[in-house]
């Protein structure tokens, strides 16, 4: 299980645990960006994407699925020699977004 939310709120979440003396929890590994909840093997982890939403997604990793738009209207894979830098260069553009297989096994938090 997993735990998303935006940095900001991510940021509320740690300064909450601070203040109520609650030092249980990692800061050592990414204090920044995640941490394990106290008293529980879920992960807690901050995404720019959920900044200023006010929303909290928990879900099993398994779920969640990455999709391109790779193969179909606006892709570009690019391989050159560069020569005047003596460099293979590789340049790519995509779309890019993630997506949930079993939606009634996501919990969706909004604050109010």
């Amino acid at each position: 299980m997993t735990i998303f939310c935006g940095q900001d709120l991510f940021r509320t979440y740690t300064i909450a645990l601070k203040n109520a003396n609650s030092f249980s929890y990692n800061v050592d590994v990414k204090a920044d960006s995640e941490f394990i909840l106290p008293g529980t093997t879920i992960k807690v982890i901050a995404v720019a994407g959920l900044n200023g939403t006010n929303k909290v997604y928990a879900m099993r990793l398994s779920n969640m699925f990455l999709g391109t738009d790779l193969l179909n209207e606006e892709e570009k894979f690019e391989i050159f020699y560069a020569k005047e830098a003596d460099q293979v260069r590789f340049v790519s553009e995509f779309k890019m977004g993630t997506n949930i297989a079993f939606p009634d096994e996501t919990v969706k938090f909004i604050l109010a």
